[in-house]
């Protein structure tokens, strides 16, 4: 079956029972069952020295399990990006930045460079992911006056970049604060082209966007989703996607994570819906195509605070994350049938976030500190963790190896 036949039964079998849902939400009785939580890493990994990692708490592909053969790239403190090998669980590499400590990537939608962005959110480094060089580095502030990067999206050829900017300028008695912009910057010639008029004519403090595949549009996603075309910068159309359950959609801003384990235009991760009937919050997943302005939404249950989703390769299955302190849990949740298989406690850290490996047998628990957590997909026993020698400062990208080179050819 298609991934379109599996989208066009899951839309009729939502017309004809809204609230209705198959999945397995255990309850707390259940759960509190399989007490204590299942162990995790011991504590207290100590940053090794001469090494830029190490293996503890087992060895790699301890017990059979093997998390895959990709690259995992992620930022440090260090002021560059650990090249880790997946399959040897170790890093093989670094990128050194010339910006300093990295906060966060923007991935090129062809896969190939990082738009990395510096802690102080005025620098922009492009990073040749191939070759682990620096094509080159950018800011917007000048003189006396800050000019700091809230928001960044990059359009397919690589030409320029839409920037959610704003300035800040130290005078003798105060700061001024400017206004929030909405630009479209050239990458090649360092220059603004123009201001984007803002939706409505109000300036947001944040707001996700996202291309078309073909670049042609743009998507700013707010109570609905605005289009504009790129070659105007106008306003040519609008998704109003709140019907898509009837009502009562909220908390869906497609801040959906960035994954390659999702085809091209696709986007899937969360939301929050009020069931109108019963006045009572729900949740499930979401799966959106844009450019074909198709919404599939399948309910989970009742909704839960302190979810992250992070989806499998191949697109069939993904896993939750609750982390709340004391109640710190994996789900698994088969998104055909639209339903969790199973939900267990483990023994999480106050802050984490999880990502898949490249072949979905095993879940990495990271952020913030110096490890990353591994754990089995498949019952979620911990295996063993990887210990850097610097604290992490942005997400993991996993990516398949750069066609014609070794992991750590420099």
């Amino acid at each position: 079956m298609t991934r379109n036949e599996r989208g066009s039964r899951r839309r009729v079998a939502r017309a004809t029972g809204l609230f209705l849902w198959s999945g397995l939400l255990l309850s707390s009785a259940s759960l509190e069952a399989q007490h204590p939580p299942l162990p995790g890493p011991p504590s207290g990994l100590t940053q090794p020295e001469g090494e830029p990692s190490v293996v503890a708490g087992g060895v790699p592909g301890d017990g059979g399990v093997v998390p895959g053969d990709a690259l995992m790239y992620i930022g440090t403190y260090q002021g560059s990006i650990y090249v880790l090998d997946e399959a040897e669980e170790r890093v093989v590499d670094r990128i050194e930045l010339q910006t300093g400590i990295p906060r966060s990537f923007v991935l090129s939608a062809d896969g190939t460079r990082f738009y990395v962005r510096d802690v102080s959110f005025e620098r922009i480094e492009v990073v040749e992911i191939a070759t682990k060089k620096t094509l080159d580095v950018f800011t917007l502030s000048e003189g006396d006056e800050k000019v700091r990067i809230w928001g960044m999206e990059v359009s397919p050829d690589l030409e320029y970049a839409i920037l959610m900017i704003r300035s800040y300028r130290q005078l003798p008695d105060r700061f001024q604060v400017g206004e929030m912009r909405l630009v479209q910057y050239d990458l090649d010639e360092h220059r603004i082209v123009r201001d984007i008029p803002w939706p409505d004519e109000r300036p947001r403090e944040r707001m996700n966007m996202r291309f078309s595949q073909d670049g042609g549009l743009l998507y700013l996603f707010l109570d609905d989703v605005r289009i504009y075309d790129t070659t105007t910068f106008e306003e040519v159309d609008r998704w109003d996607f709140s019907g898509a359950m009837g009502g009562g959609m909220e908390e869906l801003d497609f801040g959906f994570p960035d994954t390659p384990f999702e085809d091209p235009g696709i986007f899937t991760g969360l939301f929050r819906v009020t069931d109108p009937v019963h006045d009572r919050r729900m949740m499930g997943i979401a799966r959106a195509d844009l450019d074909r302005r198709e919404l599939d939404l399948q309910i989970l249950g009742p909704d839960e605070s302190g979810l992250r989703f992070s989806l499998a390769p191949g697109g069939r299955s993904g896993f939750i994350l609750k982390s709340e302190v004391e109640d710190y849990q994996f789900w698994t949740v088969d998104l055909d049938e639209g339903k969790v298989l199973s939900r267990q406690r483990f023994r999480g850290r106050p802050r984490m976030t999880l990502q898949s490996s490249s072949n979905g047998d095993v879940l990495y628990i990271y952020n913030a500190g110096h490890t990353i957590d591994l754990y089995r997909a498949d019952d979620y026993e911990y295996l063993r963790t990887i210990v850097l020698d610097a604290d992490t400062t942005t997400p993991l990208f996993i990516l398949p190896r750069p066609s014609g080179g070794a992991a750590g050819d420099g």
